[in-house]
């Protein structure tokens, strides 16, 4: 009985120990949350001096975005697996003054509101610039045009080395934009976008050499059967020849 109440006793000191350690991790979780927004807040800086309305700077999983604003309030929100809209996750929000003061989400007047088909970034004023980070998949962007004005100007940057000018694997739409390189790196211009979806392909210009190796080596390997196939064809044609030639060989043989 001793026994069976100490194993009772010891089972119930583990599920209690569990529990905190459970609660321990949630409390640490949101610590981590909190702590790790701020400090990506703090960190992250973002390149104000622009000439579109709109300049999106890409890196491998994520890109930073700078909206000059003539509103208070601007809406956010990305398409679902099924087209619906989803609200777009974003951090690091920061807004500058048109005198050029930069403030973060610790400013009372400069929130964010997240609801299930929209993000509102709610502004401290008119005609200032609002930045952020989100996240996007590898090689590749989607956006909806946030801005409400009149055929707003966009500007994308492509990481390093990367690249648009290949139909096959690198596209940009719409499709009336120019592509300058700057320090590196290629930027693609739009002067208005018209419709409402901005969309971009791009490839690794070292992976352009390898898809060409490769392409290389498929046409080689296809003129080599080409070679082959038609090498076999002589040779049969060459072999029905010889057996006519020996048939009637042996049919002048049978007359005689």
């Amino acid at each position: 009985m001793k026994r069976r109440l100490a194993l009772i006793s010891l089972l119930v000191l583990s599920m209690s120990a569990g529990c905190m350690t459970t609660s321990n991790a949630g409390s640490d979780l949101d610590l981590g949350l909190g702590f790790g927004e701020q400090t990506d807040q703090a960190n992250t800086s973002y390149d104000w001096n622009t000439s579109a309305d709109a300049t999106l700077t890409l890196e491998s999983e994520q890109y930073q975005s700078v909206y000059e604003i003539g509103d208070k309030q601007l809406e956010l929100y990305t398409h679902g697996p099924v087209g619906t809209e989803q609200s777009l996750d974003v951090r690091a929000v920061k807004y500058r003054y048109p005198n050029g003061t930069v403030v973060t989400t610790d400013h009372p007047d400069l929130s964010v509101e997240q609801s299930d088909d929209r993000t509102v970034i709610q502004a401290p004023k008119d005609n200032g610039s609002v930045a952020f980070v989100t996240d996007k998949r590898p090689k590749s962007l989607s956006t909806p045009v946030f801005l409400e004005s009149d055929d707003p100007s966009y500007e994308v940057i492509l990481p390093p080395n990367m690249d648009v000018d290949i139909p096959i694997v690198g596209t940009a739409r719409p499709r009336d934009h120019e592509t300058t390189t700057e320090d590196g790196r290629v930027h693609v211009i739009w002067e208005s976008v018209g419709s409402n979806n901005i969309s971009i392909q791009y490839y690794l210009t070292r992976d352009l050499y390898i898809f060409g190796a490769l392409l290389g080596l498929g046409l080689v390997g296809g003129l080599i059967g080409v070679g082959y196939y038609l090498l076999q064809i002589r040779r049969l044609k060459e072999l029905r020849k010889r057996i006519e030639v020996n048939a009637d060989i042996d049919t002048g043989n049978d007359h005689q």
